[in-house]
């Protein structure tokens, strides 16, 4: 049976992943990767000393859940817990698209949580997570495929409601 995930600590050749979606490239090489399935932020960097060899480490997201079900053939359930503490103890739920503004700042599009968060890098004591958009309410489709009313256009960017958010980008 095939694992969805492991490779923290080593080549990211080796890594498991479980519907990788989302990739952005830092202006010094490393590369930021949403593994959705498992609900983690991964980063690929070329540690000094290593070679050629580009090492992946779980940076947002709990690691030790996508562990225990490594084996299992679904994506896992997530949740968006854990604001204002480190991001590697915060929980995710469908993070898809991920970008960053090359200041120390990665922001992630949760499909299933509705929000949109931050990494803060540089943060004292490791990467820090918080919500900047969105209430966490998932936006049922219409049957006729389309959506309900979306509130929050034009209001506090945490009122706003979100309908499978995917994708995100920043307009330098």
């Amino acid at each position: 049976q095939r694992s969805h995930f492991g490779g923290d600590g080593g080549d990211a050749l080796n890594a498991q992943l479980r519907h990788a979606q989302g990739l952005w490239v830092a202006a010094d090489g490393t590369i930021y990767i949403t593994d959705g399935g498992n609900n983690l932020v991964r980063r690929i960097a070329m540690p000094a000393g290593s070679g050629t060899q580009r090492v992946v480490t779980t940076i947002a997201g709990d690691a030790a859940a996508a562990a225990a079900d490594r084996f299992v053939d679904r994506d896992l359930p997530g949740n968006s817990d854990g604001d204002g503490g480190l991001a590697v103890n915060a929980h995710l739920d469908g993070p898809r698209g991920i970008t960053g503004d090359n200041l120390g700042n990665l922001y992630v599009a949760e499909e299933h949580g509705s929000r949109i968060r931050r990494i803060r890098l540089n943060a004292p004591g490791g990467p820090t997570i918080d919500t900047i958009a969105g209430d966490g309410t998932v936006v049922e489709q219409r049957a006729n495929g389309g959506t309900a009313a979306i509130k929050g256009e034009n209001g506090p960017a945490l009122g706003t409601q979100f309908a499978y958010l995917h994708d995100l980008a920043i307009n330098p």
